[in-house]
C-alpha cells in the first residue's frame, strides 16, 4: 500500500503548515507572507510559491490540504 505524505496548510499571511514525512516525523512551522512596503501581492505569490518548491523537495508531500478560508 502507498503512503501519501500530506502537507496540511492554515491559509492566510501567516501561514501555518505540518507534514507528516514518510517516516512518520512530524514537521510544522509559520511562514509570513504579508505584503510590506516594498512586496507587491503579486511579489507574496512568487514567494509562496518558491517556498512550497522547497517544501516539496524537503519533505517530498504528495498532497495538499488546507482549510475554507472565507
Amino acid at each position: 500500500m502507498t503512503k501519501i505524505i500530506p502537507l496540511a496548510l492554515d491559509l492566510g499571511q501567516k501561514l501555518g503548515w505540518a507534514v507528516k514525512t514518510d517516516s512518520g516525523q512530524i514537521m510544522s512551522g509559520a511562514e509570513n507572507f504579508v505584503p510590506g512596503r516594498f512586496r507587491s501581492h503579486g511579489m507574496v505569490w512568487i514567494e509562496f510559491e518558491n517556498w512550497l518548491c522547497k517544501m516539496k523537495s524537503k519533505t517530498g508531500f504528495d498532497a495538499i490540504f488546507f482549510e475554507e478560508v472565507r
